[in-house]
């Protein structure tokens, strides 16, 4: 599995180990999206600080089939909230793999 890693400064492609994949397969298969994601909640973007802007986008290819996951304003909140904490958790995994530490995103 390769992660590509995109932002204004900069850009680079790298390979998972088995363990960073298996990790990350095992908590995107938690991601019920069902539950995922009316979500909004009517927060204040204001004074939330949203991880990565307003929106997150994760794309993965399951049996040669692309499912799209889609949250607005995940925050370091979101890890405590039953119908957002497995996306929570399978994002913070993605980020510490690319080597971005989710505390500088959550400030």
């Amino acid at each position: 599995m390769k992660l590509i890693v995109e932002s204004k400064k900069i850009n680079y492609t790298r390979n998972l180990s088995n363990k960073e994949y298996d990790a990350i397969y095992r908590s995107v298969l938690k991601i019920n999206p069902k539950s995922l994601y009316i979500i909004s909640n009517n927060k204040d973007t204001l004074t939330t600080n949203c991880i990565d802007g307003f929106s997150t986008i994760m794309t993965i290819f399951k049996n040669n089939k692309k499912e799209t996951y889609f949250v607005d304003c995940l925050s370091k909140m979101d890890k405590y909230k039953n119908e957002r904490k497995d996306f929570w958790y399978a994002t913070k995994l993605i980020f510490e793999a690319a080597n971005v530490k989710i505390k500088e995103l959550e400030d």
